[in-house]
Order: C-alpha cells, then structure tokens, then sequence
C-alpha cells in the first residue's frame, strides 16, 4: 500500500509527514549511511508520494503554486528577470553564442542573490565569452520541484525550458546555482534535454588557468578567507575543488578549511525548498539548531574574515544566520564570484 494511502487513513500524524520536509536533501546520510542505502532517492519517493496524497505541508504548496502560475517562486512578474541586466547591458541569448548564462530565481529576483548574478556576468564578460541570458524568457529550472517531489510541474518545467532552448539553439549552460545545475545535468536527458552543463566554477577556473583574467596586486595584508561547499554542488555532484583551486590564484587571499568540509561539510540548511518556506532547517528558523547558524560559528571559529560560497541560496540563508549570531561586524559572507571581481 503506497504511503499516502496509509497516511490518509491516519496512521501517520500530520507531524510525522511534515518531518519528511524538515530534511534539507544535503546527502550527508548517505555518505555515512553503513549499508550504503540512496537515502536522498528513498527520501525523494516518500516526497513525491505526499505531493500525489495532498498530504505535503502548506508553505511548500503555496511554493509550488506560485511556480507554476508565475515561474517563480516569488509570484513575481516574469518581466522583473531582466531588469537588473539593463544595468550591466549583458546581450540576450542569440543562436550561435557560446554560451547560455542560466542565471536562476534567486539571482533574478532577490537583491542580495541579483548582486552575485551581476557579479558573476562581469567576471564572464572579462573572461572574453560569447554568451548570453534569457532575461523574461528564463523560467525557473525546476530544481524546486525536483527537490520537494512535484514530478508533473517538474516535468512541465523541464519541457517549457527544452523547448526554449532548443529554439535557441543552446548547446552550452553556465549555472550560478548548484540547485539549477543538478537538474539541468542530472534530470533533464531522462526528458530529451542533453546539454553541456557546467557550474560556472568550473568554467571560470580552467579559463583563469588559461591566462583569461590578470588580477592586480594587493597592497593590503593577506585576507584570510574559508569556503563552505554547497551540499547540491559536492555531495549530489561531486564538485569540490574548483572553487578553491580559484580562491588559491587569487592575489593575498589564504584559504583555511573548516573542520567538516567537502563531502563531510555540513549544510547550510536551504535545500529542498527551505529557503523559500522557513521550514525545518530554513532561513526564517531561528533557533540555536538552525544548520545555517551552526556552520556560521563553524566557519567563524576558522578566524576567516570573509566566509565564500558558490550558491545563492547559501548566502541567503548564512547572511541571515549571521545577523542572528551578532557576527555581522566580525564576518562578511561573498559569492567567489564577487571575491573575484574584487582582484580585478
């Protein structure tokens, strides 16, 4: 008998099912798991049998909603995409560029994330790339939900975004967030969708090793940074040394590693939808337990000045964490992207 027809009966509590959401799909239970289980596959199942029952908490229903009528999950107009690449005047993608820039939700629509966005298209456009971005024609990857196991908006995602990049001709993406690239990389060739993908860490890293970018030199004493890998990048993908062969090139910048770091670093607390809803572990729990404020102590303890990520949801989810810790003149939280653009 399939779960949500056990639930529905009432032999699980409403709290039991809500637990199954609480989980932030890091993938450290299956690193460790002693019998080698897909713990994130089991969990993902269990997921997509709750959505089918309507058994799935509310914060992530009203999420999905919002997807599905406005392509994002802030229930935004699509035209607010391109506004911020006016300021940069990043060219739309045409046929025949190199690449597409999949710039996502959070850099599109959250300030703090449309900060990284730019940051980033400065650092490829210095990079001397041919790409481009979709602007109001970009909809949200799917990666959301993927995570929360919405399979028929996924694959209507996952369709809508084929068809638009089939009719440009897209051959090669670069992705700001690890989210977005999991889905593009690890679920949209079950659909038809077989594209090049890269997070744009390990692009930048091979053209900077090319002699792409010359950084000027520091005059300043070192600046001692720690890197926090996001879970969606290195336990689902196994990406763990681009971004610090990166921060390592870079002019007066040393990198020292938090105890728990690479497939043993602990998460940030944001995925599966969290950071989004505030649920279990998200961004609007403030409590000692939360995981962003136990790997901002983690990562303050390191006595780094500066913590770096790869992902926006990570920053979202730590620069909140930090305010919370009273940490905010001690610590400031950077995109690699933008530690790069500063070496410029």
């Amino acid at each position: 008998m399939h779960l949500r027809h056990v639930a529905k009966k009432g032999a699980y509590s409403r709290e039991f099912m809500e637990n199954f959401y609480a989980c932030s799909l890091c993938g450290y239970c299956k690193v460790v798991c002693p019998v080698e289980l897909d713990t994130l596959k089991l969990f993902l199942n269990i997921r997509g049998e709750l959505v089918e029952g309507a058994l799935l908490p509310s914060r992530f229903a009203d999420l999905l909603e919002k997807i599905y009528k406005y392509g994002n999950p802030w229930g935004l107009p699509n035209s607010i995409r391109s506004k911020w690449i006016k300021d940069l005047s990043l060219p739309l993608y045409e046929p025949g560029m190199e690449f597409l820039y999949y710039v996502g939700d959070i850099g599109s629509f959250d300030p703090r994330g449309i900060k990284v966005a730019k940051a980033l298209g400065q650092v490829l456009s210095k990079l001397g790339i041919s790409f481009g971005v979709l602007g109001e024609q970009e909809v949200c990857s799917g990666s959301e939900a993927f995570e929360i196991g919405e399979r028929g908006l996924l694959e209507y995602l996952v369709t809508l975004n084929i068809k638009t990049f089939n009719k440009l001709k897209v051959r090669n993406i670069i992705c700001l967030s690890p989210h977005s690239y999991n889905v593009f990389k690890n679920v949209y060739p079950s659909f038809g969708g077989k594209f090049n993908v890269v997070h744009y860490t390990s692009l930048v890293k091979e053209l900077i090793e090319e002699g792409r970018l010359q950084f000027k030199e520091r005059t300043t004493d070192k600046i001692i940074v720690t890197y926090h890998d996001p879970c969606f990048l290195g336990r689902w993908n196994g990406e763990y040394l681009a971004a610090r062969e990166i921060i390592r090139m870079l002019p007066n910048v040393d990198l020292v590693e938090m105890k728990r770091n690479k497939e043993n670093a602990f998460c940030c607390g944001g995925g599966g939808g969290n950071v989004y809803t505030g649920f279990g572990g998200g961004i609007f729990v403030e409590t000692q337990n939360s995981p962003s404020r136990i790997r901002i102590k983690e990562a303050y303890e390191t006595g780094a000045e500066i913590l770096v990520v790869s992902c926006p949801s990570c920053i979202l989810m730590f620069e909140d964490a930090l305010k919370v810790e009273g940490l905010e003149s001690k610590m400031i939280i950077k995109d690699i992207s933008e530690l790069i653009l500063e070496c410029l």
